[in-house]
């Protein structure tokens, strides 16, 4: 028998105090009191120490494996948070090329929609041929082409309004508009804005609307 005060048999064991009074309870430990003191025989069960070292190895090799496992999923979580990252760039670009791409589309059905309407209010204009045209000036009076024959300020101005200007009669006013309608889209001194007949005055309404004057 090897006996070892508590102290010395926590120490020789490489355990706790508190862990030596366990097994005295559990009576895996012989133990004597001597003057006060308690005492332990260590030798008494080489079970008792292969169960102790037994415990502490599986208890390293348990900490072993959680340390393994919280190192995995460290690494699984990294990844992740890369995952996560990259999805969200992918989103947002993926998101900016459709939002290009759906503007592009809207610019091309725009396109196309003013060409359709630029052609189906060409279509709405007689073709009418250069003689005509002058045929249709020659039925004017002397006093409506002397008033197509003037002039004002270096800009565009309103036909209508130009004519109303100058007390030009109704009917007259009538025969001069149907004579510039003839040549939009043909001339490039006169166009039309909300229904309104423009000509520039940098150039005479006489010499828009005829080629060879007679």
């Amino acid at each position: 028998m090897a006996l070892m005060t508590v102290a010395q048999a926590s120490e020789a064991l490489g355990i706790t105090k508190e862990a030596i009074y366990n097994r005295i309870r559990r009576k895996t430990l012989d133990s004597i009191t001597k003057d006060g003191i308690k005492y332990v025989d260590i030798k008494q069960s080489n079970k008792t120490e292969n169960i102790i070292s037994n415990s502490l190895a599986n208890d390293d090799r348990y900490i072993e494996f959680l340390e393994n496992e919280l190192t995995e999923l460290k690494a699984k979580n990294e990844k992740l948070e890369l995952d996560k990252e990259r999805l969200i760039g992918e989103k947002e670009s993926l998101l900016l090329q459709l939002k290009d791409e759906v503007e592009r589309v809207y610019k091309e059905r725009d396109k196309q929609l003013l060409t359709m309407v630029s052609i189906f209010k060409k279509s709405l204009v007689p073709t009418i041929s250069q003689n005509t045209i002058n045929a249709k000036f020659k039925e004017l009076s002397p006093y409506e082409k002397e008033m197509i024959g003037k002039s004002d300020d270096d800009k565009w101005l309103d036909l209508k309004a130009y004519l109303i200007a100058r007390g030009v009669e109704d009917k007259r006013q009538e025969r001069i508009l149907n004579a510039a309608y003839l040549l939009l889209g043909r001339s490039l001194y006169l166009k039309e804005e909300n229904g309104s007949i423009f000509f520039n005055s940098q150039k005479k309404l006489k010499s828009i609307l005829i080629k060879d004057e007679e």
